[in-house]
């Protein structure tokens, strides 16, 4: 069996702390006898042989996701080839990295392997999108939008530029206040204009909970 890399950072995982002690040693008994792109047929004597009593049904539940069982009945762990060897490209010349390709089309998994490759992708950009979302210059426009008073938008970048707030804290006060009194009466008349609401830090105010008569019943 080829040399490969652990995890070290498995021994913090919220997930990994919770299986019992013949579960964690059939996860990494299986990791340590998959094929080089993660692939590994179940063979549960030798799992009960070397481990003790182990339900192979109720391990590939607990997987939750990091296994995929094959139409065959082969285990396929998704992240094993990523993990190893990063993202596998057709376009590489690495002998290595080419033999791993032959494998999972061997497999008939090159397909879903690249489409989880593009899940990944698109996750990773919407992570970039929701920095982008957090980035100084981008804070203010979200502000803006948000603020039901659309007055005064010079005076206010100015103001928030020198308050610098925190856009998440400020919208969740925005969508909170939405729903006071002040806010509400009179079709918004008394709401701040916004570089009044940002120079007076008025995100800090204390939420105003509004009770219903459904509310006293109970008293």
């Amino acid at each position: 069996m080829s040399k490969r890399f652990t995890d070290s950072d498995k021994w913090e995982d919220d997930w990994f702390m919770e299986l019992s002690d013949s579960y964690k040693l059939a996860y990494l008994y299986a990791l340590d006898r998959c094929d080089s792109v993660g692939v590994w047929k179940p063979n549960e004597k030798l799992l009960k042989f070397f481990i003790g009593d182990i339900n192979i049904a109720e391990f590939e539940t607990i997987m939750n996701g990091r296994l995929v069982v094959l139409p065959c009945g082969k285990w396929w762990f998704r992240k094993f080839c990523d993990f190893q060897y990063g993202t596998l490209t057709e376009e590489s010349t690495s002998k290595p990295i080419i033999s791993y390709i032959k494998l999972l089309k061997k497999h008939t998994l090159w397909v879903p392997y690249t489409k989880g490759i593009h899940t990944l992708k698109e996750k990773e950009k919407e992570k970039e999108k929701e920095k982008e979302k957090e980035k100084p210059e981008n804070a203010f426009e979200l502000f803006w939008e948000a603020y039901p008073k659309k007055v005064g938008k010079g005076a206010a970048e100015k103001s928030w530029k020198t308050q610098k707030p925190e856009i998440v804290i400020i919208l969740k006060a925005i969508e909170s206040q939405k729903q006071s009194p002040q806010w509400k009466k009179e079709a918004g008349q008394f709401i701040p204009n916004p570089a009044t609401w940002i120079n007076q830090k008025r995100w800090e105010d204390e939420a105003v909970v509004v009770k219903t008569k459904n509310d006293f019943a109970s008293f």
